[in-house]
Order: C-alpha cells, then sequence, then structure tokens
C-alpha cells in the first residue's frame, strides 16, 4: 500500500509546504478582512468562521523565521547588508501604500492625517497606540514584523552561543513571560502591547528552527490522520477560548491557533495536491503586496460602489481586483531601488 504521508524533505532551495503555507495564510486574511470590515451584517456563523482566517497571521510569522534563516545559513549577511535588503523588501514597498491611503477619507477618520503618516514613516507608530492601526487596520503586522527582524541577527548569535533547544527554549519563554505580564497589567487590550514581538517570538523561533532541521537535510512526515486530529483539537480549542475564555485567556491562544490552522493548511496541501498547490504556492509570491494593499482596495471599491452594487457583486469583484493590484505592485519590485541608491547608481 503506497504511503500517504505528507513529507517535506530538507536540503532544498525551497520548501513547497512553506510556500503553500504562506500562500494559504494571505488568502484567509484577505478573506477575514473582506468579510468582517466591509460586508456588514452577516449571521453570527458566518463572521466566526471568518475569524478563524485571523489565525493565518501566525503562520505568516513561522514562515517568516523560517525564510530568513533559510536565507542566513545558505549565505550569512553582514549586519548592514541584513537590514538594508529587509528594509528594501518590507520598508520602501510599505512606503508608497501608506500615502496612497492617507489620500482616502474613509481611512482617515478620527486620526490627524499628517500625523499618522509620519509615524509610519519614522516607524514610531509601534510605540504610539493612537497610530498603530491608522490607515490601515491591518498596517499593525508591519511594525511586528520589522521588530522582529531587528531580533533577527541577535537570536542567531543566540543559536551559536546555546544551541538549538537553547534558542526555542528562550523563544517560548519570552513569550509565555510576556503573556503573564500584559495578563498581569492589562495592557493586553492595546495593540501596541498585544502586537509586540515578544508575544510571537516563539512562532519565529520555531520556523528557524524548523529551517535549519531541514536545511541540514531532515525530513518530517505527517500522516493525514495525524493533521486532521491537530487541526481539530488546535482550532477547537482556540475556538473555545476565544468565544468563552475571553480576556486575559486569549492572550495564550497563539498555540493552539498556529497549531491548528498549520495543520488544516497543510492537510489542504496535502489533499489538494496539483491545482490547489499551485494556487496558493503562486499567491506566495505576491503574498505581501497583496497584504499591504487590500484594505485600500476594498475601501475604495465599497466607497465607490457602495449604494450601486449587490454587496456580494461588489465583494467578488473588489476580492478580484485586489489579486490584480498586487500582483501589478509586486512586479515593480520597489526594493530595487533601495539596492540602487547603496551602489550608487
Amino acid at each position: 500500500m503506497p504511503d500517504r504521508a505528507l513529507t517535506i524533505t530538507g536540503g532544498e532551495r525551497r520548501c513547497a509546504a512553506v510556500d503553500f503555507l504562506r500562500g494559504f495564510s494571505i488568502f484567509t486574511v484577505v478573506l477575514m478582512h473582506l468579510v468582517q470590515g466591509f460586508l456588514g451584517e452577516l449571521p453570527t456563523l458566518v463572521y466566526q468562521a471568518a475569524a478563524l482566517g485571523g489565525t493565518g497571521a501566525h503562520v505568516f510569522l513561522f514562515c517568516s523565521g523560517f525564510g530568513l534563516y533559510s536565507s542566513h545559513l545558505r549565505r550569512p549577511l553582514t549586519a548592514g547588508q541584513f537590514l538594508a535588503r529587509r528594509l528594501g523588501k518590507i520598508y520602501l514597498p510599505y512606503l508608497p501604500v501608506v500615502l496612497a491611503s492617507a489620500c482616502v477619507p474613509a481611512l482617515c477618520a478620527g486620526v490627524d492625517r499628517l500625523g499618522a503618516v509620519a509615524a509610519h514613516a519614522f516607524l514610531y507608530k509601534m510605540f504610539i497606540p493612537r497610530y498603530m492601526e491608522s490607515l490601515g487596520m491591518h498596517f499593525w503586522f508591519v511594525s511586528t514584523i520589522l521588530q522582529l527582524y531587528l531580533l533577527f541577527l541577535p537570536l542567531c548569535a543566540l543559536r551559536r552561543r546555546l544551541g538549538l533547544r537553547g534558542l526555542i527554549a528562550v523563544g517560548a519563554g519570552v513569550s509565555i513571560v510576556w503573556w503573564l505580564i500584559l495578563a498581569a497589567t492589562g495592557l493586553y487590550t492595546e495593540r501596541v502591547w498585544n502586537s509586540f514581538c515578544a508575544q510571537f517570538l516563539w512562532e519565529f523561533v520555531l520556523g528557524m528552527a524548523a529551517a535549519e532541521y531541514l536545511n541540514r537535510g531532515g525530513t518530517i512526515r505527517l500522516r493525514p490522520l495525524w493533521l486532521g486530529a491537530a487541526a481539530v483539537a488546535g482550532l477547537g480549542m482556540q475556538a473555545a477560548i476565544a468565544l468563552w475564555g475571553g480576556y486575559p485567556l486569549r492572550l495564550f491562544n497563539d498555540v493552539p491557533a498556529l497549531v491548528g490552522y498549520g495543520a488544516l493548511a497543510l492537510l489542504c496541501a496535502h489533499l489538494g495536491r496539483g491545482w490547489l498547490d499551485r494556487i496558493y504556492t503562486a499567491l506566495s509570491t505576491i503574498s505581501y503586496a497583496w497584504y499591504l494593499t487590500h484594505i485600500l482596495v476594498f475601501t475604495l471599491a465599497f466607497s465607490l460602489g457602495g449604494g450601486i452594487l449587490p454587496k456580494a457583486v461588489l465583494a467578488g469583484g473588489a476580492f478580484g481586483l485586489s489579486l490584480l493590484v498586487a500582483w501589478s505592485y509586486s512586479k515593480l519590485r520597489i526594493y530595487n531601488l533601495f539596492t540602487a541608491l547603496r551602489r550608487g547608481k
């Protein structure tokens, strides 16, 4: 009987499973924002189901740790080279979207427009609650990922000093202590605190550990039954805590969320080999551009088309348009400008 296990083989330049996870995650995150932010009154069950899509952010952070460390193991960079490359790939594409969002009245309601633009441009919004989600509720993620990028090289140094298990223990320990601090102080209500990098350090480090294991030639074998059980248990626990646990218990919900959502995504990758795999792998190539631009596209589409087109038609059109805009924006490769400037071109 043929082995039906999902096999992730190490030693290759790109990991197809991680590409699938990234594409699957961005799809569910964008869908969640569309349903919860733009479609108005819907049955409670629809909102609750859509909320699970937001868990994709956890997988995004895991994949970021995986991708960065895989690249580092193949070609270590100096601190200057690393920061220049990361800022070029994350910060430069981010700025034009911020400026465009500042021109849309619906995204500037209740906030000082110039102050918000400055807070985004000079990256201090991550410390000021009123600016943290200004110009777009999704921009919190950019602050968090930049914080983790600043920690990446120190984490690599820590790996060399403490070993892989030591690194995992430190990452998990820091996150657990952070959850306890937020629970004790009540700061969990503020985005600047509940989305600080310490909240997610454990999953970023876990991604680094998976990258090292696979880059050393290791193999991961996951049977569909295990993935199904992990998906049901993880997502079930996440949903139970979200619905009935309340804060501060929700601070500890990231672990079942990542396990359940990640297992479901991998199960889809295994069962949907072929067309589904190609779709989500393709989406992974525009994932950051799509994340940056989708709220802007949705806001413009619903501002201009609201009251004219049926919501279902408008939602479908806005979703398709957001994909087109993301693909076009990703082709501009704005981060190349930073590389050119560093070379004096």
